[in-house]
């Protein structure tokens, strides 16, 4: 019997691929959740100036993180100070403390100069998670803010 000489080697380059690049962990099949772990987004706007405002807390839909996982939340004030809060259900557990860029004094001081940050905390079994955010606005100035996680 003859031998195929383009099936030959075609086999041979499959037995050499499949010998490389090939671990357990690869082996597995992969979620797609997995993969695209969890990127949520919230934001609000608020545009009444020289006013205090809180926010009314968003919920954060974290059925992709694993009880016990840490989740790291990313919090933006873009200009006008924010104050971003975790909340466990009702209980505060995180805050960011007022970030934010002002020359005007608030509850943060007489002026404030802070980038966005991170707020990280550890999922719980059963508990919901809610995201509050304030501001105070300067005259003639919206505020907007942004996160995800």
């Amino acid at each position: 019997m003859k031998k195929n000489p383009i099936k030959s080697l075609l086999l041979g380059i499959l037995v050499s691929f499949s010998m490389f690049n090939c671990s357990q962990e690869d082996a597995q099949p992969k979620s797609k959740a997995a993969d695209a772990m969890a990127s949520a987004t919230l934001s609000g706007t608020y545009c009444t100036s020289n006013s205090y405002h809180n926010y009314p807390k968003q919920a954060m839909n974290l059925n992709l993180y694993a009880v016990g996982a840490t989740v790291m939340v990313y919090v933006d004030p873009y200009d006008v100070p924010n104050r971003f809060t975790i909340y466990e259900g009702s209980t505060n557990i995180k805050s960011s403390g007022w970030i934010g860029y002002s020359n005007n004094s608030g509850p943060w001081g007489m002026s404030i100069s802070k980038p966005a940050t991170y707020i990280s905390f550890v999922k719980k079994a059963g508990m919901t998670y809610y995201l509050g955010v304030e501001t105070v606005t300067p005259s003639n100035q919206c505020d907007s803010w942004y996160s995800n996680f």
